[in-house]
């Protein structure tokens, strides 16, 4: 199988994965093998074409990708420096047993024209730089706890693909030859 039709291959296995959620919502990080293989401009044109299908990207977001706060092009990481806990923008929120500090942004990303990307902090490690995370939701009517829960459920569903690929192989070729046995 050559290059293009194993990328093709992909995407078609990608656009199966929405059709089975049955949600507005998908998750990034539930296809990530996809995306890491694409430019951030495809990227982009995906998550472009999932909203005009109605359905929505909620995922994780690496800390270098850019935004552009007051229209200053800067990545997550170092905007993030600039927070402080006494932000209007700045909520404590609590998800499950944890506290953390989120500071919301909407507005633009590279190629996504208006995305909620929320900037997170647990409550004990302020500005402490290997305790950022940052959370991408293309669907900007959902509040950030809304976001934040969304993000929570697919954890077990990621897990599980973990499993599967771990001990089922299901990161490998399970067919052996082209003759039925």
């Amino acid at each position: 199988m050559n290059i293009s039709a194993l990328k093709k291959c992909r995407h078609k296995e990608y656009n199966a994965d929405i059709g089975i959620t049955g949600h507005r919502s998908t998750y990034m990080s539930r296809i990530s093998r996809v995306l890491k293989e694409t430019s951030v401009l495809i990227k982009a044109r995906i998550m472009d074409a999932f909203i005009k299908k109605g359905f929505y990207t909620i995922g994780a977001l690496k800390t270098n990708r850019v935004l552009y706060p007051c229209g200053i092009k800067q990545k997550v990481g170092e905007f993030a420096l600039h927070i402080r806990k006494t932000d209007a923008a700045v909520s404590l929120v609590t998800v499950g047993s944890r506290s953390y500090y989120i500071y919301r942004y909407e507005g633009n990303l590279n190629g996504i024209e208006n995305a909620v990307v929320l900037i997170s902090y647990p409550k004990d490690a302020f500005h402490v730089p290997k305790a950022l995370r940052a959370f991408i939701s293309t669907d900007v009517s959902l509040s950030t706890r809304e976001i934040l829960d969304i993000y929570v459920e697919r954890w077990p569903v990621e897990m599980f693909f973990r499993q599967a690929k771990d001990r089922l192989a299901f990161d490998r070729y399970q067919v052996r030859s082209s003759q039925v046995q």
